[in-house]
């Protein structure tokens, strides 16, 4: 919280004190999209990068929390703490509210994990053993269906 300059919710704290982001490695991108947790690290970088560039680019508020992959600070998905929805974000400025909460995106895609008929688009699959939201389009690509 002191690196971030605001108070962090709890959701998010919580699931940063469970996992606090993913190495650079296959399946790392296994969140609901296809997008990779970010290290605290990354993101307590990415933030204040952004902050900088002042209140028309990025709110000390908005926390980044997902990437497109597990370094990427192009695009991503960020909390904003004073509403609690998780926002996409890009570098061009594009902003956008994508679920109500950090607890919402999280039981969307539990319950796709849980019950994976009832899921999607996208529906949980695996390439290669990791978990892949799809399907990928891809021809050859290895994605099946998860089945739970």
């Amino acid at each position: 919280e002191e690196a971030f300059g605001v108070r962090l919710r709890g959701g998010l704290k919580a699931l940063w004190s469970l996992c606090a982001g993913v190495r650079d490695q296959r399946g790392a991108e296994f969140m609901l999209g296809n997008w990779a947790l970010m290290t605290l690290d990354d993101a307590i970088e990415l933030h204040g990068r952004y902050v900088r560039m002042g209140k028309d680019a990025w709110q000390q508020g908005w926390i980044p929390v997902c990437a497109f992959n597990a370094h990427d600070q192009a695009i991503g998905l960020c909390l904003d703490t004073d509403s609690g929805q998780l926002w996409y974000w890009d570098r061009y400025g594009d902003r956008h509210p994508e679920f109500e909460s950090l607890t919402t995106y999280l039981e969307e895609m539990a319950d796709a994990l849980d019950v994976p008929d009832l899921a999607g688009p996208p529906t949980p699959g695996l390439i290669r053993g990791a978990l892949r939201w799809g399907p990928t389009g891809e021809s050859g690509d290895g994605w099946e269906p998860f089945t739970g």
